[in-house]
C-alpha cells in the first residue's frame, strides 16, 4: 500500500501477453477507472475515463508469450490525488483506425502471471 502523502516517482503495471490477434501491432489506451469491488456491471464497459490522465502503448506479435511493461506513473498519480484507495485501470483498443485484440494472462489464483503493479515512492 502507497501512504497517502508519499511522492509517486514511477508506476508501471507489468501483464503477460497470451496472444495478438487480427494485427501485428495492437495501440492500447489506458485509463483510470472506478469499478465496483463486488463485480463488474455492463455499464462500466462504456463508462468514461476518471479525468484526463490516458496513457498510451502497443502491443505487437512479438509480445506473445512474455511480459510486457508500460508506464501508468500519471495515472498512479492522480489516483493518489483523487484519494482512492485501490488502483484500477482498463486497457482499450485505441480505436483511431485500429483494429485487433490482445489476450493477457488473468487466471484466478495464480500469481506467476497475473498483472503486477510497481510503484516507487518516497
Amino acid at each position: 500500500m502507497v501512504p497517502a502523502n508519499a511522492e509517486i516517482v514511477s508506476a508501471t503495471i507489468t501483464v503477460f501477453v497470451d496472444d495478438v490477434l487480427f494485427a501485428s501491432s495492437v495501440p492500447t489506451l489506458i485509463d483510470l477507472v472506478r469499478y465496483p469491488l463486488s463485480g463488474l456491471r455492463s455499464s462500466d464497459y462504456d463508462s468514461p475515463p476518471l479525468g484526463n490522465v490516458v496513457g498510451k502503448t502497443f502491443f505487437t506479435s512479438a509480445d506473445i508469450g512474455f511480459d510486457v511493461t508500460f508506464d501508468v506513473t500519471p495515472l498512479m498519480q492522480e489516483a493518489q490525488l483523487r484519494g482512492f484507495s485501490d488502483f484500477q485501470v482498463r486497457l482499450l483498443l485505441d480505436f483511431s483506425g485500429a483494429i485487433g485484440l490482445v489476450r493477457i494472462e488473468d487466471l484466478p489464483n495464480v500469481a506467476i502471471s497475473a498483472p503486477l503493479l510497481s510503484v516507487e515512492y518516497r
